[in-house]
């Protein structure tokens, strides 16, 4: 099926058309192109099992020590079989002798695409380091050494929400020679990206590379994730190398002060100009783990703190909804509420109409109540909550909270996130929603629900049933409040005939 190809100049890989079956795969399209190859999209047609292929461009292929090198790394990937490494799982060559593998199928950005979207917060920065470098350990240890760490070589894969760290191109640049040093990519601003910009010292000199050259590579993919900016520029790649065999390193505190000094020191000892004064992957975990405790101690009472400030404030609040209350119940017109309904009253005993005693209901009182910004931990909620405090001050978050908690806010509420309604009721009722009961006697509640319209019942003894219809939005509250009058009308007694 491979004559079902797209025409191209002479010299160039022509494309492989949706429909063109490789490896029992078909081909759905082609979802990326680089210096080395192209990737398609494809599926199993009996089983439905979603992978990427990788076709390599003819001028690799035709290599045959090339070929057999890169089929040997393809090989030391799967037997490494790590989480955080892009699994390769079939290794052949098309009719037209040009090779490819066949990959798991990601869903979710590259670290480039997540860097240029926003700056990352400092835990997120060291979670996606130590991910890596759990693979780079993995891999270490089976020999194999990557050479070609960089942001668009990481990618975050997204699936059932959870974000997973995988490494791809593991032992790629292998394929090129060790003297093309002008293999790069440009962006369509010119800025210089690819190898040139992560290159040790020692590949750029043709010096034999191991475990301490994905070190450096790590330490100018780190800077970049800090700062957003690679530690090192020039017009050209050649500049570049000589500014990564000659230039001191940059602290990324220069660019971004928030970073903890003793971040700051690990990274420029990660892009030392020798192998020996880098530190091992192990010592780079090491600092991590010590980042992450001195973290959690420092927020640990900060934590603490501000939940018992959010329980006081709780308690006065209800106890001054509660005043509210009574002071409503004192006066001789109710307090209006927001769209107040009112119970009907129940049928009256036969003579002369008696005035009524429960006043006429306005419009139904189904309002969603604003929400705050959805805050994924205890700590931010109290926070939030310590804003509205007209006395407390809030009590003043670091540069570097003040970044997580506004990442954290900015993501978007699911749309299957439950809702609620609260009902504040004026007589001991029973409530029913969607037909169902949920409660018996009571006055009050508050009650999840999924998002969407339902159906709420209110029946007070004596009374007449009330049913409103109320849309309850994602992650949202809406209120159903019934009141009756404070003060009935006086029971009018039973009718006697006249007398003459």
């Amino acid at each position: 099926m491979l004559e079902d190809t797209v025409p191209v100049e002479p010299g160039e890989s022509p494309d492989l058309v949706p429909g063109t079956e490789v490896a029992g795969y078909v081909i759905d399209a082609k979802i990326g192109e680089g210096g080395m190859g192209k990737v398609y999209g494809a599926h199993h047609p009996r089983i439905g099992k979603r992978v990427a292929i990788k076709v390599l461009g003819h001028a690799y292929c035709n290599d045959a020590s090339a070929v057999a090198r890169f089929e040997q790394e393809a090989r030391l990937v799967n037997e490494i079989r790590h989480p955080n490494i892009v699994d390769v799982f079939q290794f052949g060559e098309l009719p037209d002798k040009r090779s490819f593998f066949v990959m798991e199928c990601l869903t979710g950005v590259t670290l480039s695409a997540r860097i240029d979207r926003a700056p990352l917060s400092i835990s997120g920065t060291i979670e996606i380091l130590d991910a890596i470098c759990d693979a780079l350990e993995a891999a270490h240890e089976h020999g194999v050494v990557h050479r070609d760490l960089k942001s668009d070589n990481v990618f975050l894969s997204t699936t059932r929400g959870k974000t997973t760290v995988k490494l791809l191109d593991f032992g790629i640049a292998k394929l090129a020679s060790r003297n093309d040093l002008t293999s790069i990519d440009k962006t369509a601003s010119g800025i210089v990206v690819g190898t040139p910009a992560y290159m040790s010292p020692e590949q750029a000199r043709g010096q034999a590379v191991g475990p301490r050259t994905d070190v450096y590579q790590l330490g100018v993919l780190a800077y970049k994730m800090l700062t957003r900016e690679l530690p090192f520029h020039a017009e050209n790649p050649f500049d570049l190398i000589v500014e990564h065999l000659k230039t001191p390193p940059p602290s990324p505190k220069k660019l971004a002060p928030k970073t903890p000094d003793v971040l700051a020191r690990l990274v420029v000892r990660m892009m030392a100009k020798t192998s020996d004064a880098r530190p091992s992957v192990a010592e780079i975990r090491a600092v991590f783990t010590q980042l992450r405790a001195a973290k959690t101690a420092s927020r640990s009472p900060r934590a603490a703190t501000s939940l018992l400030r959010g329980l006081v404030l709780f308690l006065a609040g209800a106890l001054s909804l509660g005043a509210i209350w009574l002071l409503q119940r004192d006066k001789e017109q109710p307090v209006a509420q927001v769209a107040p309904a009112a119970l009907p009253a129940a049928p009256s005993l036969p003579g002369p109409a008696p005035a009524p005693a429960i006043a006429p209901a306005p419009a139904p009182a189904v309002a969603p109540a604003p929400m705050p910004e959805p805050t994924p931990s205890g700590e931010a909620a109290a926070e939030i909550e310590m804003d509205a405090d007209p006395i407390k001050k809030r009590p003043k978050r670091t540069a570097e909270e003040d970044e997580e908690v506004a990442e954290e806010q900015a993501a978007p509420i699911p749309a299957d996130r439950p809702g609620a309604i609260l009902f504040t009721l004026h007589l001991e009722s029973t409530i029913e929603i969607d037909g169902k009961t949920v409660a018996q006697s009571s006055k009050s509640g508050r009650f999840e629900v999924t998002p969407g319209t339902h159906e709420v019942s209110v029946k007070a003894p004596g009374h007449q049933r009330v049913t409103r219809s109320v849309d309850v939005p994602a992650g949202g509250v809406a209120i159903i409040s019934v009141e009756d009058d404070p003060e009935p009308a006086p029971e009018v007694p039973e009718s006697t005939p006249e007398t003459e």
